[in-house]
């Protein structure tokens, strides 16, 4: 039943399993190689998992996370407040989601106009996510810093002035 293709190295005969469970689990045996794969993944988890814990801790990641997502929810709702596009903005920390819709009123959903500004976006060099049929996700990294956020505000408001507006921002405009 466990041949040859059950092995993962060179030697032969089963070794003592290191975890055995279930029905059956004391004939099928754990072939050599398989513990050194358990015990040494189980250690390097660890250790990368204690690493990202203490930079959190260390650099004050979470703590700045929830100051720069509250300045970046009050920024995009005051530039979402002069368009008539934007439904609601809620998030946590740097998690920020935007609901579009076409009229505040009745609610309709503004898909094409969601697609379009991710597209715009990605035109100036910034990745967002659109988030189901119509709303926009921000999820930049913990690390982000506070010029870069502001890069991304800049080039939301450009992207949103194209596609409300048909032209890209800036063309066309007085100066």
């Amino acid at each position: 039943m466990y041949g040859e293709q059950d092995t993962f190295d060179d030697q032969e005969g089963p070794v003592e399993p290191a975890v055995a469970h279930g029905p059956g689990a004391h004939r099928r045996p754990v072939r050599a190689g398989r513990r050194a794969l358990l015990r040494g993944s189980i250690a390097l988890g660890a250790a990368a998992a204690s690493a990202v814990l203490a930079t959190l801790r260390d650099e004050h990641l979470v703590e700045r996370s929830a100051v720069l997502g509250e300045r970046l929810r009050a920024d995009l709702g005051s530039g979402l407040a002069q368009t008539p596009t934007a439904g609601d903005i809620r998030g946590l920390g740097l998690m920020i989601g935007i609901e579009l819709v076409r009229d505040r009123k009745t609610k309709e959903r503004a898909v094409e106009e969601r697609t379009a500004i991710v597209q715009a976006m990605f035109r100036r060099g910034v990745l967002i996510l659109g988030a189901g049929r119509n709303a926009i996700r921000f999820a930049p990294p913990l690390v982000i810093t506070k010029d870069q956020a502001d890069a991304v505000l800049r080039a939301f408001d450009e992207s949103l002035t194209e596609v409300t507006h048909g032209h890209p921002a800036g063309a066309g405009r007085a100066s």
